[in-house]
């Protein structure tokens, strides 16, 4: 039967499909060439070619078959899931999909019923994983060359006796009529076997020793012979060896025997600094507690050994009994204990009951002891004590001389009077006792006040840190700058913020009392000015500590003093120059903090301070022109890095060489604070010119300024001198930092001009060196040329070059040989997360844009298809009232 023409047209499609996709050429349009920079020879290049455009297409067909369809089904909340074995699949040809579905089915009806079958074959026996089958020996295999060795018997025992047929067993040869050994016989034979063997391998391993050890004797005997001639020529070659050592080999043997260094412990962290530091001092601190108490070392370790000692109830002997003494009857009065005569405290009533027990005599001879210790403080009644001990000492010379007169003629005594003679001596002996322990307990207790007093002169070694101003002051007020230094220190060390939780805070707390305390230090006269340089180091660590509470502290000083300065210059216009207390918070400011910061939260505010003091207070007297002058160099100080301008230095030090100038032929301008007329312009001016051009100049201190009662002490030629010296100093100074400044000329033009007016003559040689080298500095620059005003240039920008770039031992994998294997692994893992990552976050933004686009075209063919159903309607209507209208037309015909 032919085929259909409907099926061969069928076909002919299948194959035509077929081959148009194996012969289909990509179009040369949609690809696209990525061009690299640079080409590297040996490198092959990934991605040189591409085809965006199939990409896409395939990535949104893909994207059609899976994203698609989960958001058009996303509401919908019954599906039908075809489970068909190979119905989803294309690859696979209507005969394979029924050939596996019939297997399948095969396998689970196979599965179901195998359950009760019987006619299976029979499965494999195991004993802990190993077959049954395989085990073909359940004995341990024995070698009879260990037997003995290891005590166990040999296999050819143990076959014959153990599974020998028992009395069915062979006899040996020659033993037919002789009756079978017992197991006793057997055993014993077998024993004494074992031994003989044991033996024989003994003596055998010695003969073989003895003869291995006549051999090495041997040996070495004849080695000797050939080893003689070559020694001697090696001890010659050492000789001269040993004549041919130079400087040299003498080195290098000091070298080769030198000590080496030896490993030391780690370094310890500053926690563990600190930490062994406060347990050093709390020792320390108690040992002193001890000798205050009048407590010595050797009392203190007899104390912790009574404590340490426990005795139990089994330990104490027959004779033993609680000390017995006066019981006290406890009453209270009104709240209070009330003790007995003579006592204080209970600890003392305590003491006073530890009393031995003995007899009479002992008894005596304690009353005896209270009381000459109690009598010991009176002068006269040592002296009747002294006299005292002297007739006890005749008394007991003339009883000794009575008992050798009694021994001399003993035959006529009787047992009472040796009884008597032996009961004085015993008396005279325990007085004896007694005076020695009184003359030691001096000794001790002289010794004891003399720890006491040393202790308490000592300092403590354990602090708390202030928590106001009053306990700062309680603290250290008193005592030396020393002292008051070492307790700051112990209270640092005691309160380490590394020690507790708390101890930041106490610190800088205790930093902001101590700036409090350094202000009031520099106002008190006379002036402590080393307690104050000493107080700057624990500033200077507090403040490295905790910078930001130390800057806010600071900040707020400086703040409070500049609120008052300006309400002073706002009443009036002759406005005081400050004290030494903000001057030297000015000098700390500068220790603390960076200067040439562009901007800081504390050195900038001080600085406009500083500039407002230079401008706004005019010199009235010769303590504010050396405050002045400190407050230039202060300056000098903040900006020698930074380089920054200052003009109020510069105009006030110009108003200081015009205060030693002459009035007559002055032409200088100036600015304020200075003024051209007034009794203020001759403050510097000297006196006896004549009598000053041999003296020495001695450098301004402001410590000396601050200290001199009055003002008048300063009005002195030598003082001047000093004055004018320190200005010509930072002027040189100033002409030094502002030499690169193109407006150099202009800043120091009016300084030139008061230079020349200054009537050198009358000065130091020192003073006149200074102004010719001065002058001359500041006229260097004056025949030089101005540049010209011009753009900032800027480096040109490199060319590229296309030679490689050659690095000398280059190593292909140093980034991975310069880390470990976990920072490697590591890195890899990072890379492959961030490359995972950018491919994630790219496939999303690409679905986010599918779905958009989906939507947009819901969107739009809902707009279509309202569209279309408004013109459906448009046209009936339309359609309706044409056939309204017609129908009238017919009615008014009729």
């Amino acid at each position: 039967m032919g085929k259909s023409k409907r099926n061969q047209r069928g076909l002919a499609d299948k194959v035509r499909q077929t081959k148009g996709g194996q012969d289909r050429k990509t179009n040369p349009f949609e690809i696209r060439i990525n061009k690299q920079k640079h080409s590297v020879l040996g490198r092959k290049a990934k991605h040189d070619k591409g085809t965006p455009g199939i990409s896409r297409s395939k990535a949104i067909n893909k994207r059609k078959e899976t994203l698609l369809k989960e958001y058009l089904q996303r509401n919908k909340s019954s599906k039908l899931i075809d489970k068909r074995i190979g119905e989803n699949d294309a690859n696979m040809t209507p005969e394979e999909k029924m050939m596996k579905r019939f297997a399948f089915e095969k396998q689970r009806h196979h599965e179901k019923s195998s359950y009760y079958s019987l006619n299976d074959e029979e499965e494999e026996l195991t004993h802990y994983g190993q077959s049954l089958a395989e085990i073909e020996k359940f004995e341990m295999p024995f070698d009879e060359s260990d037997d003995e060795e290891s005590g166990l018997l040999d296999a050819e025992y143990v076959a014959q006796e153990h599974f020998g047929g028992f009395l069915t067993r062979k006899k040996e040869d020659g033993a037919k009529d002789e009756k079978p050994k017992s197991k006793k016989e057997l055993l014993e034979e077998k024993i004494a076997q074992s031994k003989k063997d044991r033996y024989e391998r003994q003596t055998e391993k010695e003969a073989t020793g003895e003869l291995r050890q006549k051999l090495d004797e041997d040996w070495k005997e004849i080695s000797e012979l050939f080893t003689t001639g070559s020694k001697r020529n090696k001890n010659e070659d050492k000789a001269t060896k040993k004549s041919q050592i130079d400087d040299y080999d003498i080195a290098v043997r000091e070298l080769k025997f030198e000590m080496k260094a030896k490993a030391t412990d780690r370094l310890k962290t500053p926690e563990e600094l600190a930490k062994e530091e406060r347990e050093r001092l709390e020792e320390l601190e108690a040992d002193r507690q001890r000798r205050m108490k009048g407590i010595s070392e050797e009392e203190e370790r007899e104390m912790q050994r009574v404590k340490s000692q426990h005795r139990s109830a089994d330990d104490l002997g027959d004779d033993f009994s609680l000390p017995s003494g006066e019981k006290f009857e406890v009453s209270y009065h009104e709240g209070k204990l009330l003790l007995p005569d003579g006592v204080e405290s209970l600890h003392d009533l305590s003491k006073g009951s530890k009393k031995p027990h003995g007899d009479k005599e002992s008894n005596l001879s304690d009353e005896d002891d209270g009381e000459e210790e109690d009598n010991s403080g009176d002068e006269s009644e040592d002296d009747d004590n002294e006299e005292e001990m002297e007739s006890d000492e005749e008394e007991d010379a003339e009883d000794s001389g009575a008992d050798l007169e009694s021994e001399d003629g003993g035959s006529d005594d009787d047992d009472g009077m040796d009884v008597d003679k032996m009961e004085q001596s015993t008396v005279n002996t325990e007085k004896q006792s007694r005076r020695r322990k009184k003359q030691n307990k001096d000794v001790d207790d002289e010794d004891t006040q003399k720890m006491v007093e040393e202790a308490k002169k000592e300092l403590p070694y354990t602090f708390g840190v202030p928590c106001n101003y009053d306990e700062l002051l309680s603290l250290v007020g008193g005592y030396s700058a020393d002292d008051q230094m070492t307790i700051l220190d112990r209270v640092r060390k005691c309160n380490h913020s590394s020690l507790a939780e708390g101890n930041k805070e106490k610190l800088e707390t205790l930093f902001s009392l101590l700036v409090e305390y350094y202000g009031d230090l520099a106002n008190e006269r006379p002036l402590k000015i080393d307690l104050i340089d000493k107080l700057v180091r624990h500033l200077y660590e507090l403040c490295q500590q905790s910078p930001m509470k130390s800057a806010e502290v600071l900040q707020s000083v400086i703040h409070d003093k500049y609120g008052e300065f300006d309400s002073i210059c706002e009443k009036t216009t002759k406005v005081k120059y400050p004290g030494l207390d903000i001057l030297l918070y000015f000098k700390l400011v500068s220790l603390l903090f960076p200067t040439s910061d562009f901007r800081h939260s504390v050195v900038t505010p001080t600085m406009l301070f500083m500039s407002q003091i230079l401008t706004h207070c005019q010199p009235t007297n010769h303590r504010d022109v050396a405050v002045g002058l400190f407050v230039c160099s202060l300056f000098l100080q903040y900006i020698h890095l930074s380089k920054k301008f200052v003009p109020e230095v510069v105009n006030y030090l110009q108003g200081v060489l015009y205060l030693g100038t002459r009035k007559e032929d002055s032409v200088c301008h100036f600015l304020p604070p200075f003024k051209p007329y007034g009794k203020q312009t001759q403050l510097l001016a000297l006196e006896k010119e004549e009598s000053l051009r041999e003296r020495e100049i001695s450098p301004l201190s402001i410590s000396q300024v601050f200290s001199s009662i009055n003002t008048e002490e300063l009005n002195t030629d030598q003082f001047h001198i000093s004055v004018i010296a320190t200005c010509l100093h930072l002027l040189q100074q100033l002409s030094e930092l502002y030499l690169e400044l193109p407006s150099y000329r202009e800043i120091f033009c009016s300084i030139k001009l008061a230079l020349t007016q200054l009537h050198t003559a009358v000065y130091p040689k020192s003073i006149q060196e200074k102004i010719d080298k001065l002058h001359q500095q500041l006229s260097s620059k004056d025949g030089s040329p101005r540049s010209f005003l011009q753009k900032e240039k800027k480096k040109p920008p490199s060319m590229k070059f296309f030679e490689p770039k050659i690095e000398e031992d280059y190593d292909m994998d140093s980034k991975r040989k310069n880390k470990s294997k976990r920072m490697n692994e590591m890195q890899k893992l990072t890379y492959k997360h961030r490359r995972e990552m950018k491919g994630a976050v790219r496939e999303i933004r690409k679905d986010s844009q599918f779905i958009a686009r989906q939507k947009l075209q819901e969107q739009l063919d809902r707009d279509a298809e309202r569209r279309q159903k408004v013109n459906e309607l448009h046209q009936m209507l339309a359609s309706q009232e044409g056939d309204c209208k017609r129908i009238g037309r017919k009615k008014v015909k009729f």
